[in-house]
């Protein structure tokens, strides 16, 4: 037995669209149609990918070959520092890189061999004890070796017009 029974105040919602579903079940939709094509494929054209990648690897040779020059060139200065001390029993090489005449810095003070035959290198503005030991061992981490002979410490760093003891080179 079936009955069909009536609440009292009960409303018919049999042909009643509720439109603010519908319009948040659209804006879904569409948020995914859209984040599926943002992270869609398709990129770059082939040929042109092709070409920029042809570029990158003519330009990483070339920047290699770069970087062998430059250390065959410093190795050469390396070569011809240690032939300019071999030959006048000691030098002294100035903050610019130039080995002065007759004991005179391109700053205008005097500067003499030292005792060991070694260098005496004048500390310029800009100097570090890296870029020293590069351009007087050609390597730049060579500074301790440049720091012990002078007692230089972080407590003490290099002055402009300083004369460092250059040691022979470590490595030989």
């Amino acid at each position: 037995m079936f009955m069909d029974f009536e609440y009292d105040g009960a409303d018919d919602l049999g042909g009643r669209i509720l439109w603010g579903r519908v319009g948040v079940l659209g804006l879904a939709v569409l948020l995914f149609f859209l984040f599926g094509r943002c992270t869609a494929g398709g990129g770059v054209d082939p040929e042109v990918q092709a070409s920029l990648e042809a570029q990158l690897a003519s330009e990483q040779a070339t920047t290699a070959q770069l970087q062998a020059d430059i250390t065959s060139l410093q190795q050469e200065i390396v070569t011809l520092n240690a032939q300019i001390a071999s030959a006048d029993g000691g030098s002294t090489i100035t903050g610019d890189g130039t080995t002065p005449t007759d004991g005179a810095t391109s700053d205008g003070t005097t500067a003499t061999p030292n005792a060991t035959g070694g260098q005496i290198y004048v500390v310029k503005e800009g100097d570090t004890l890296s870029a020293i030991a590069e351009a007087v061992y050609g390597d730049p981490l060579q500074f301790g070796a440049i720091a012990s002979a002078n007692g230089i410490t972080d407590t003490n760093p290099l002055q402009v017009g300083q004369e460092l003891q250059i040691p022979a080179n470590p490595d030989g």
